[in-house]
């Protein structure tokens, strides 16, 4: 009897024994299901299945590989035990599930978070890694480099593949106008081979033919550099020059490259990852007891052969990489900047009085939001209304604002440091200095501070309390490259070499912006972001700021202030046009001039209905009727912009092309905005196809069979049109 009770008792252990060791956990929705098992210890049959294509992939290759106290460590080694699961559901319509993984053996004391964000539609799947350590655990190199490979997946059964990486941040070419400097997509395409080929992305495109594969990475992928004033004769009263100065060390492209999208195809097997190339972390870094090291969010999403790549990376870039469904909202805007660039000097203007009268012009226009820009501050670093200037504070203004329901916004320089500022007397290792122990000189020759550290929490608390003053909407200068190598912050101490501590502030640098953005919009879940990024030099450009804000694309660098031509509206409508095919508009803003010195108010106005939606300049330099008709465009958008935000714009033509068209539309509701341009005389009918019975009115257009007809005729050069279609709904 008793010999039965323990054979019994030894059964049900090894059965408990056997539930421990094996556990499969997955996820999905009717397009794809991932899947992972944990069976003695390895995760093993990693897999992400479309259910469209069948595409499916293989089960046996490990998903993340590093280093930790010299040794490599992937998720096949029997070194992994479960300690839960949590899912937490997004307002975007997100799921985010986090396995909760302790390490066994050498790694005990290591806890690793495998977060995965799926939807509930698509097969894209974003995720990362989030490591702590209770024992001290340090990440190492692998051959003198950093080693972490993460995610990677693999397919088998292609027998051939073809790649299309796609940049998003080439500063400066091509060049279209002379005096024009912005960052500009870039496409490359090659053949997929048994060689890995690394490429910056951070789009990254594998056609296998049945099915394709499209790989994202959120972080910094600036893909040029200049950190020398160019010497260049044309610059026209841009600010082209304006780059950071001083001895900045080695700064070349590839230092700016962080991390790379791999892929391999060897023996029918294709391989996709993401791998780490520098400044991940310091070779010997410990892993953190409180707090998480975490890697950068990537996708992985699988597509059928005859999938819109571009329609899924817009869809991803307006709601699936962001939680923040306020940075998305398209809406007209002015800046003071225009109107201090035609001032005798910038700061004149910049008192109540002056910004009053402004605002009661803008809201003329019908704009809903009014920034002002630099010169309300006390200095640099000390983000106080100067009483000078404002002696009643920020209050008036704000207050104005409110009573036309205009949201209230204003210029920061996020690192900018004033000299004679306190924090900056109590604080001088704060202040990023150059190799001989000078400060580094940011834009406008101000010393910049290193928010890698401590300085983080001060700028955090500014921020904050300009929300408490009604501020809820902020542009943020300045955030450029800096190569801080200060020791003793949070990138490294004096035991490291200069270059180390360099690479580590430069990768660690988009995620503190990015977390000051995320803190900003807890303290206050209305406030938004847009990241002036109109200078080179700016490492921020990238995913990982789109996941709480958007860009300011470009400004002084479409022509000279005070280009009241059409030639500037032009030179900054070749963001939308060289954007239009994968970004979303509400992801950009940019500024046109409403005003009429050589009769292009209309075509300037009418360049900011499809995209950019800005206004600067001095407004006193137009008359009432010129606003009353600037007004009359903006509210028509206004009321259309709603009901098409997040469709790609569908551009035909390049700058000055005749014609050149822009149509935002959504045929499910029957709405759509449309633009049209030439350069040259031109008389057509341009149709946009919309389902007729859902069209409850048009405007500059006529409806006819398939949608609506928009004639067009302009007699001279530089012609333009807008014509705008309301649905039902």
């Amino acid at each position: 009897m008793n010999r039965n009770i323990r054979t019994v008792s030894t059964v049900a252990a090894l059965l408990i024994s056997a539930t421990c060791l094996a556990r499969t956990m997955s996820f999905g929705n009717a397009d794809f299901k991932a899947s992972v098992s944990l069976r003695h210890h390895r995760l093993v049959d990693i897999t992400l299945t479309d259910t469209r294509t069948g595409a499916v992939s293989s089960s046996d290759a490990p998903v993340f590989e590093f280093c930790i106290d010299g040794r490599t460590v992937s998720s096949s080694d029997p070194v992994w035990n479960w300690a839960g699961e949590t899912v937490r559901h997004l307002s975007n319509g997100g799921t985010v599930v986090t396995w909760h993984l302790r390490g066994g053996k050498f790694l005990k004391g290591l806890d690793l978070w495998w977060d995965r964000e799926y939807f509930q539609s698509g097969t894209m799947l974003r995720e990362r890694l989030r490591l702590s350590s209770k024992s001290g655990h340090r990440l190492t190199d692998l051959d003198g480099a950093n080693h972490f490979i993460f995610p990677q997946y693999t397919f088998d059964g292609v027998s051939d593949a073809s790649a299309h990486e796609l940049r998003i941040a080439t500063f400066r070419t091509p060049r279209k106008f002379p005096t024009h400097h912005m960052n500009h997509p870039v496409r490359m395409d090659y053949d997929v081979s048994d060689e890995t080929v690394s490429v910056k992305g951070p789009f990254l495109t594998v056609d296998c033919g049945r099915f394709k594969v499209l790989n994202t990475y959120e972080h910094a992928s600036q893909d040029t550099t200049f950190m020398k004033p160019p010497v260049r004769d044309d610059l026209s009263g841009n600010d082209e020059g304006q780059l950071t100065e001083g001895d900045l060390d080695y700064i070349s492209n590839d230092d700016l490259w962080f991390i790379a999208a791999e892929t391999a195809l060897s023996d029918g097997r294709l391989t996709v990852r993401d791998r780490i190339r520098h400044g991940g972390y310091l070779d010997g870094e410990t892993i953190p007891e409180s707090g998480c090291y975490e890697t950068v969010w990537s996708t992985t999403t699988l597509l059928r052969a005859d999938d819109d790549v571009n329609a899924v990376i817009g869809d991803y870039l307006y709601s699936k990489i962001t939680d923040h469904a306020a940075s998305r909202v398209a809406g007209f805007y002015y800046n003071t900047w225009g109107m201090q660039r035609a001032s005798k000097d910038l700061y004149s203007v910049m008192n109540e009085e002056r910004l009053l009268q402004e605002i009661d012009a803008a809201a003329e226009l019908g704009v809903e939001t009014f920034v002002i820009d630099d010169g309300w501050h006390v200095t640099f670093g000390d983000w106080r209304a100067n009483r000078e200037r404002l002696p009643h504070g920020l209050k008036p203004l704000v207050d104005r604002m409110h009573s036309y329901g205009i949201r209230p916004g204003i210029w920061v320089s996020t690192c900018g440091a004033g000299k004679a500022t306190q924090r900056t007397l109590d604080h001088p290792d704060w202040i990023i200095r150059d190799g001989s122990g000078e400060p580094v000189k940011g834009q406008w020759k101000n010393p910049v501070y290193d928010i890698v550290g401590p300085c983080y929490d001060l700028i955090l608390a500014d921020l904050k309390a300009l929300t408490d003053e009604g501020i809820r909407f902020f542009k943020w200068d300045g955030v450029n490259m800096f190569n801080s190598s200060i020791a003793g912050l949070y990138h490294g101490d004096e035991s490291r070499s200069r270059r180390e501590i360099i690479d580590r502030y430069n990768y660690l640098f988009p995620f503190y912006i990015t977390s000051l953005m995320r803190e900003l919009r807890e303290y206050c879940p209305d406030a938004v972001i847009e990241m002036d990024l109109t200078e080179s030099d700016r490492n921020i450009v990238g995913l990982m700021p789109l996941q709480e804000s958007k860009f300011y694309f470009i400004n002084n660098g479409a022509s000279g202030y005070n280009d009241y031509t059409t030639r500037r509206s032009r030179s900054v409508r070749s963001v939308i046009n060289e954007y239009a095919d994968f970004v979303p508009q509400e992801i950009f803003t940019y500024a046109y001039y409403p005003i009429d010195e050589d009769g292009s108010m209309i075509y300037n106005v009418t360049s900011s209905l499809s995209a950019g939606h800005g206004f600067w300049g001095d407004l006193q330099m137009t008359s009432p009727e010129q606003r009353a008709s600037v007004r009359e465009l903006v509210m028509s958008a206004r009321e259309i912009l709603p009901h098409v935000s997040g469709r790609l714009v569908e551009r035909t033509g390049a700058i000055d092309s005749s014609p050149e068209i822009y149509v935002q539309r959504s045929p499910d509701s029957g709405y759509a905005l449309v633009t049209v341009f030439s350069r040259e005389p031109l008389d057509t009918v341009i149709h946009i196809d919309l389902p007729v019975e859902k069209i409850s009115r048009v405007q500059g257009c006529v409806i006819d069979s398939a949608g609506v007809s928009i004639p067009v005729r302009f007699d001279g050069r530089d012609g333009c049109c807008a014509a705008f279609v309301t649905g039902k709904e």
